[in-house]
């Protein structure tokens, strides 16, 4: 008993009692008061997530700004081209701008017949990353009446910077459009774009589900407009997608299977019923535009005295 009571045992015994009585009372406080608790730290942390977010709309990135450009002269065959456009004396990009290229950086040696000449943009966009591709030869061709029975083929060029402000605005008024549709027409492309064609949903690659690795590649693809260059003139090529970003297939230039379905369902006014807006390619040389975007901008052609069509798929 007196080996008990001595001083260390008798100040584990206040220790014990004292972080016992300690505890219940801290208990009947957190009970007492549990609304108020959590109300203060949900406050607090809304207050903390404000400030974060003030912070990184201070430091965001607004505008355009070039990353990387690279002119292919066929398939795999590039050169990095990027301090062409740090120089800040590009407006416009076309035919000759590439050709005036192709014959710096290559020394003529090249062949404009191929058709996977192209330039790949690489670029942000108020803090997003996207991808362009300039085609020499793009599928979207448009040719414009100069007599009865006389068509001219129209060289597309496209701006540059293609996205600012200014233009952003233009397309959301539904002033940014293919320039075959008249001015004075109507439409709503805007909305193909913006709400049919919003949110990528399952892709699938040979029948295999590939939505997780693929998904922020062909999301990138996608550009400010949301059209994936289609409202440039400048859909981008299925292989362009699989080679530039090393998706590997057993061999690249055999037929493939890529399936990609959005989210958003589209209403067909003859069918009278909704549709899964999808894209389904066969053929590695394929572009992206699906059968709904093409049905959609042919039947707004609406200007007579040029003549689109397209060149959706075509052997090589």
């Amino acid at each position: 008993m007196n080996e008990f009571i001595n001083p260390i045992n008798i100040l584990y015994l206040f220790v014990f009692l004292f972080s016992s009585f300690a505890t219940i009372f801290l208990i009947n406080v957190i009970e007492n008061n549990l609304n108020k608790i959590l109300l203060y730290i949900a406050d607090t942390y809304i207050y903390f997530k404000m400030l974060f977010s003030d912070i990184h709309s201070f430091f965001k990135i607004k505008g355009f700004i070039i990353n990387k450009v690279l002119l292919f002269k066929n398939l795999n065959e590039f050169q990095n081209i990027t301090e062409e456009f740090y120089k800040g004396k590009i407006n416009i990009i076309n035919h000759d701008f590439i050709k005036k290229l192709l014959n710096k950086y290559f020394n003529n040696n090249y062949d404009l017949n191929n058709k996977d000449i192209r330039l790949l943009i690489n670029y942000t966009y108020d803090n997003e990353n996207y991808i362009f591709y300039y085609s020499y030869y793009t599928p979207i061709k448009v040719q414009k009446k100069i007599k009865e029975n006389e068509l001219l083929d129209v060289d597309i060029e496209i701006p540059y910077p293609m996205y600012n402000e200014d233009i952003l605005k233009l397309y959301r008024e539904n002033i940014i459009r293919p320039f075959y549709i008249k001015k004075d027409k109507k439409i709503s492309l805007y909305s193909l774009f913006k709400v049919d064609s919003k949110t990528l949903g399952k892709i699938k690659l040979n029948d295999e589900c590939r939505t997780k690795d693929l998904y922020k590649i062909i999301e990138k693809h996608r550009s400010p407009f949301n059209d994936y260059g289609i409202l440039y003139h400048m859909p981008i090529k299925i292989k362009w997608i699989l080679n530039d970003n090393n998706i590997i297939i057993k061999n690249i230039f055999e037929d493939i299977k890529l399936e990609i379905e959005y989210l958003n369902m589209y209403f067909d006014e003859n069918e009278c019923d909704f549709f899964i807006h999808k894209f389904i390619s066969k053929n590695i040389n394929d572009f992206y535009i699906t059968e709904y975007m093409k049905k959609i901008i042919k039947e707004r052609n609406m200007n007579m005295d040029q003549i689109i069509h397209f060149e959706y798929h075509k052997e090589e």
